[in-house]
């Protein structure tokens, strides 16, 4: 199974966004499945776009449980605590550390994460999680 980061989960949400098309194909490629963070951070960045791109959060909201599987992934405490112990041993900090979170999360579920995020592959090595990177033109 795969899951998406929220670089994907926005682009795939968003019909302005830039990735639009291959945020989409590659939803399409498979039923993934959705990280409960993922979710929080998809509706996040939808609801504080500027006018014009702004989605109001129970629309975000409406689009994830429509799109994907209601079981929505989360990581247990003792996994947590293992995730977040791998990411600081392997000098991950600051924002990193949810990238890691979304990293282990998958990793736990043994999905593979699909991202447009090349910023997040450190935190994603940290954690050994397999990654499906996009290009978007």
């Amino acid at each position: 199974m795969i899951a998406p980061d929220s670089s994907v989960t926005v682009a795939a949400a968003a019909s302005w966004h830039v990735a639009h098309d291959t945020a989409t194909a590659a939803l399409a490629a498979d039923q993934p499945g959705l990280i409960a963070h993922v979710a929080f951070e998809t509706t996040a960045a939808l609801s504080r776009m500027p006018d014009g791109q702004r989605l109001p959060p129970a629309l975000v909201l409406e689009w994830l449980e429509r799109r994907f599987s209601p079981i929505w992934l989360t990581l247990p405490a003792a996994a947590t605590r293992r995730g977040l112990r791998a990411a600081v041993d392997a000098g991950v900090r600051g924002g990193a550390l949810y990238d890691a979170l979304i990293a282990a999360t998958a990793a736990h579920h043994k999905c593979t994460l699909v991202s447009a995020d090349r910023r997040a592959a450190p935190a994603y090595a940290a954690i050994g999680v397999d990654v499906i990177y996009l290009v978007c033109d």
